[in-house]
């Protein structure tokens, strides 16, 4: 019988955590046993197991409440501001995981992205969370190639973070959710687009599925285009200023309850009044109104009878407007 023998060597040790992380699988895997201060300095940056970090100067310390995984955890002081950022990622990020607790019943954590090595950020779906004094394991799916940085910042109590692993993310997300900024970066055709915060447009928009969630406005301003290249579902409001342009693909749907505007701005002759141009018009959707065209003074709304050849006068406000009705506003 022959003996196997095993050999040691701190180079294949180092080559492991080098491939695999000392967490598991993954880009980061970070338990912030070295490294940290043990109190509160000036130091900004800080060289872990798994790289440079740097964060926010007398507000980043190694804790020895709620670790998880070795002796130790990253604790974040009680104080606006508190964060810290990971190295440079390198092929992206696919799912940021870590266990968290709070000194209080009241802890508040951002998980943010950055794709311009963290000049500027983007709170991930899902962010930011609440907890409290009991350990909790938190999951968040990015999968966006672009990411490169990741940044843990604090919002209330003082907040202990361990076991943190951040995966590679080749693969290119599937959606961006608006809320104040973009989840995912701005959307492109290929990308749905989910609006849960008011948004005003000052650029030109294209997405693939275009969700509007209810209580959401969506504002294309004037001049700008937006481009839904699949299904249109809105549930919000949905307003295209006077010169802005709605373009969907022939055979694409539109769903939801919500409300459609589409705002059109008639100019005059340059004078003090409007009185001396008339204006030709239709509407292009359906349940339009006279009320915001019947204003007092000058201003004024006839509809065309294709039986008489008439023109008669709208003095009522809320008359219907149906589409493809001919109509004249001085």
């Amino acid at each position: 019988m022959k003996l196997l023998k095993y050999y040691y060597t701190p180079f294949i040790t180092t080559l492991f955590l080098l491939l695999f992380g000392q967490g598991g699988w993954g880009q980061i895997s970070e338990s912030f046993e070295t490294g940290l201060p043990t109190s509160y300095t000036s130091t900004t940056s800080y060289t872990l197991s798994s790289g440079v970090w740097t964060g926010s100067a007398s507000q980043v310390i190694r804790g020895t409440t709620g670790s998880t995984q070795g002796a130790y955890s990253l604790q974040l002081r009680s104080q606006t501001g508190a964060q810290i950022t990971s190295p440079t990622l390198v092929g992206g990020v696919g799912t940021i995981s870590f266990d968290i607790k709070a000194s209080t019943a009241s802890g508040g954590l951002q998980i943010r992205i950055s794709t311009d090595n963290g000049v500027s950020w983007t709170q991930v779906t899902g962010s930011p969370i609440s907890f409290d004094q009991s350990n909790s394991s938190r999951s968040f799916t990015v999968n966006n190639a672009a990411v490169n940085k990741v940044q843990f910042y604090r919002t209330g109590s003082t907040v202990y973070i361990d076991n943190v692993n951040i995966t590679s993310g080749s693969t290119s997300p599937t959606s961006t959710t608006y809320t104040t900024s973009w989840s995912n970066g701005a959307p492109t055709s290929t990308i749905d687009a989910i609006i849960n915060g008011d948004l005003t447009t000052s650029t030109d928009i294209a997405c693939k599925d275009l969700t509007i969630n209810a209580n959401r406005i969506l504002t294309i301003s004037s001049a700008n285009r937006l481009t839904v290249n699949g299904t249109l579902t809105n549930d919000g409001t949905l307003t295209l200023e006077s010169g802005a342009t709605l373009v969907q693909g022939e055979g694409n749907t539109v769903a939801g309850s919500g409300t459609f505007n589409v705002e059109q701005a008639l100019t005059g002759d340059g004078g003090s009044t409007p009185s001396g141009r008339f204006w030709y018009l239709g509407s292009p959707v359906s349940g339009a109104t006279s009320t915001a065209l019947n204003a007092a003074g000058d201003n004024r709304l006839w509809t065309y009878s294709e039986a008489t050849q008439l023109y008669s006068e709208i003095t009522t406000n809320g008359v219907n407007m149906s589409p493809m009705q001919g109509h004249v506003v001085r």
